[in-house]
């Protein structure tokens, strides 16, 4: 096989100028080229000519890649996909608050199309797959930006991740690089202000051989609020995960290059300092797609706990990891991300900092005000409970049941949730449902996994005392079978409000079970329980006060 030959022809149709196809099948002409392994990693871009890549059929598809563009390899690919225009609403981010799906549902108002914006990445070694990849959808409000992405390859399972980490791994804005790698340690650093607002590089199965995904991130005060900022994401290859042990889908480190245009959505901010026992607030910022608080801790105190909430207790949900940076008096400053804030959301924000280490008391707590710009100094009644609600149907009820279904537990947090349902009979596809005061609230299907179906369930249950005091009730051995079932998205549920669980089977349309709900149970942090001496682990609090009354 001529490689020159099949290359010419391939470039000659997608119609690069003279000079750019005579430097393209230059460069396949040089015999001492380097591995791809060893090609430099993506960075600041030079004007020093062209990078020499490996000579193999994968290479030569990198170099075209890299030199004819994306726009133009494969024009056909952006009309065959579909969710084009849609990936910010379609895109799952799992079980998380009514206000970080606000500001999914942002993200989505306010995007912008990419345009045609396609890379063909070749399989990098035996066994792997090749893979395309679009940027379909943009957002860019002056200070975070948001790439909805789509990628077509074949022979993964559902669990498929970007390998964002490692040598060849950056974001490049306006050409600079963001992200540092360090050869010597094996870790990499962000550039001052830069700060990735995606939790994991998760792609979400949406038919078999395509997947959706999105990257965001806050950019630093020198790109923020401009008409346009180019956007480069390169990444180091794509995994599978699905069976525990990862597997190398494709090892060809690529990039995605794109403009983002700067959207109308408003941005809010406060600024400090306001300083509360060593605690000192700097500044907020919240925009429809994220938030950032920003504050310095006292070295006297030994890493807080940082509480940050809505002001009637609901989460903003979190964007991503913090940052922190030692300060000279043996303290830090730290800045996290959080969900978004719409222009007209008129509750308050509370930023509370917890010795919980020492005093277990609250040293201080802050109340931003986002309508008026404004922070003041708060006490820890500021800080409510977040929504909390859970049910059990009683161990009588459990013993009894022989036939049919039952749902045995239902906990629900803002974060997670969790609905526990028995049955006698074998595993069966069913889809179940959520309501209160005749509106539906959440649907979910269940799983035939390690983690949603068990044969080896139990039963726990706190009953309440005549003395106002909670036992722990526990039933082993069941011989029954037990689904475990999450919502993804439940619409906000009141926990003062009972709630109706239809079981229905997808097969027939046929209801098979309704069962009302009464929120019986307290939660599990609730000093009135009285626990055994020896305890599972499940029922010990959880970071944000709730945690299963069941497992299985």
């Amino acid at each position: 096989m001529n490689i020159e030959n099949s290359a010419q022809r391939i470039l000659s149709v997608n119609s690069p100028s003279p000079e750019l196809l005579e430097k393209t099948l230059e460069l396949m002409r040089e015999t001492s080229w380097a591995e791809l392994e060893q090609a430099p990693p993506c960075q600041k871009k030079k004007h020093t000519g062209f990078r020499r890549l490996a000579i193999s059929l994968s290479a030569v598809a990198s170099v075209m890649v890299l030199l004819i563009g994306t726009n133009t390899l494969f024009p056909a690919f952006a009309e065959s996909l579909p969710f084009i225009g849609r990936v910010f609403e379609t895109f799952n981010r799992g079980a998380v608050s009514d206000n970080m799906r606000d500001a999914q549902n942002s993200l989505n108002d306010y995007a912008m199309s990419a345009g045609e914006n396609i890379v063909q990445v070749p399989a990098g070694g035996l066994g792997q797959s090749p893979v395309t990849v679009s940027v379909d959808q943009v957002y860019y409000d002056g200070v975070f930006v948001y790439a909805g992405l789509i990628m077509e390859v074949n022979g993964c399972s559902d669990t498929v991740y970007s390998n964002n980490w490692g040598k060849y791994y950056n974001v490049l804005l306006n050409g600079d690089s963001q992200v540092q790698w360090d050869e010597e340690t094996g870790g990499s650093a962000s550039a001052d202000g830069f700060a990735e607002t995606t939790a994991n590089d998760w792609w979400q199965k949406v038919e078999d051989g395509r997947y959706i995904s999105q990257r965001g991130f806050r950019v630093p005060e020198k790109y923020q609020n401009l008409d346009y900022l180019e956007v480069t994401l390169c990444s180091q290859g794509i995994e599978d995960g699905a069976t525990g042990l990862t597997r190398l889908v494709n090892s060809t480190p690529f990039q995605l290059s794109f403009t983002v245009k700067k959207n109308e959505a408003i941005v809010q901010n406060i600024h400090g300092p306001l300083e509360i026992n060593g605690i000192t607030f700097l500044s907020a910022e919240a925009s429809p797609a994220g938030s950032t608080f920003t504050f310095e801790v006292s070295g006297r105190y030994n890493n807080p706990l940082r509480v940050i909430r809505f002001d009637d207790g609901r989460s903003l949900g979190a964007a991503g990891a913090g940052k922190t940076a030692e300060l000279a008096d043996g303290g830090e400053r730290q800045t996290w991300f959080m969900g978004g804030l719409q222009s007209d959301e008129d509750r308050k924000v509370v930023l509370g900092l917890l010795d919980k280490n020492d005093t277990d008391e609250y040293i201080a707590v802050f109340v931003l005000d986002f309508q008026k710009g404004a922070v003041e100094a708060g006490t820890p009644e500021d800080i409510k409970e977040p929504p909390y609600a859970s049910y059990v149907c009683g161990a009588e009820n459990v013993e009894s049941l022989t036939d049919g279904l039952l749902v045995s537990g239902f906990e629900y947090g803002e974060e997670k949730n969790c609905l526990w349902l028995l049955t006698s009979s074998a595993y069966q596809e069913l889809t179940v449902e959520l309501w209160q005061d005749g509106q539906w609230v959440g649907s979910a299907t269940t799983q035939n996994d390690g983690l949603h179906w068990s044969p080896e369930p139990y039963y726990m249950e706190y009953v309440p005392q005549s003395d106002g005091s909670w036992t722990v009730e526990r039933l082993e051995d069941i011989p029954l079978n037990q689904y475990s079932i999450s919502f993804d998205q439940i619409q906000g549920l009141d926990p003062a409000v009972p709630a109706l669980v239809k079981v229905i089977d997808p097969a027939t349309g046929e209801v098979v079970l309704e069962q009302n709900l009464e929120w019986n149970q307290p939660r599990s942090n609730d000093p009135r329980i009285v626990r055994p001496e020896i305890e599972d682990d499940i029922t010990k609090e959880s970071s944000d006060g709730a945690v299963s009354s069941q497992a299985g």
